[in-house]
């Protein structure tokens, strides 16, 4: 009689964590809770709200409608997410807003959806997002940013990656922050800020590139020459800025990822660039 080969048959099984809902906590039978879900006293969930594994909402926070947040991230409390947007032109039409993986909403953020059928605001991954800041309709925040205390967006503004803004800076409708810009606390925003620039808490001018930033995001010496020659050329040589972008695909080398970027920004900005 033959033998009988036996073999231990492993199967992977996907950990479930159990939710930790408290029982004073208002939360939609329309929403979707995925696993680890921490949702603390007297927090409101409302409907079509889709939180992601891990996700964190800290008493009192309230997530309205039409929300969905990323794996990992945390809501403090007073936070308010998913509200209607504050624009005469929204008719109560379905639009959403859309945050990423390991972003934190800090206390008494104002987050709207978007304005426009099946429209959205969107704010992407890894982003701190400080104390009593607004998100206004259809704005988009890109990846690793910082928005420090009372930032104050309206609707459309673009904030790209690695992008910081300093406190209680004002940024006008439809304007575009490129990426690691760091815009000094108390400015005015009301044209587009270039990628790279540090603009101070007057906003009315760049001063400098983002040296720093530039560092501590591991850039080399040599692309950090390459943005300083760009902003010599751009910001310090008395052009106006057509003739100024055109210097710069005479003097550098446009298929380098640094200068196309810049050229692009500049050349679709709708607003103009601050000078």
């Amino acid at each position: 009689m033959p033998k009988l080969k036996w073999e231990l048959l492993v199967v992977p099984l996907k950990l479930i964590m159990p939710n930790n809902i408290h029982k004073t906590a208002i939360v939609s039978p329309k929403a979707i809770l995925e696993d680890n879900i921490f949702i603390g006293p007297y927090a409101f969930i409302g409907e079509d709200i889709h939180l992601a594994n891990g996700v964190k909402i800290m008493h009192h926070a309230s997530v309205y409608k039409n929300t969905t947040i990323g794996e990992g991230s945390i809501i403090y409390p007073f936070a308010s997410l998913g509200t209607a947007p504050q624009d005469l032109k929204y008719a109560g039409e379905t639009a959403y807003l859309e945050i990423g993986k390991n972003t934190t909403i800090r206390e008494y953020c104002d987050i709207n959806y978007a304005t426009g059928e099946g429209e959205k605001t969107i704010i992407g991954n890894n982003n701190l997002l400080m104390a009593y800041v607004h998100v206004a309709h259809n704005c988009i925040i890109g990846n690793n940013t910082v928005l420090a205390n009372v930032a104050q967006l309206g609707g459309h503004v673009i904030i790209e990656d690695h992008a910081i803004i300093g406190g209680v800076v004002g940024i006008h409708q439809f304007c575009r922050i490129g990426k690691y810009a760091l815009v000094g606390a108390s400015a005015l925003v009301h044209k587009d800020i270039v990628p790279y620039a540090l603009i101070d808490s007057k906003g009315e001018k760049v001063r400098a590139f983002n040296i720093i930033g530039l560092k501590r995001h591991n850039f080399t010496n040599e692309e950090i020459d390459l943005v300083k020659s760009l902003y010599r050329i751009m910001f310090h040589s008395h052009l106006n800025t057509t003739q100024a972008l055109s210097r710069v695909k005479d003097e550098l080398d446009i298929n380098n990822e640094i200068i196309s970027y810049f050229i692009n920004f500049v050349e679709s900005s709708k607003r103009g660039i601050l000078g």
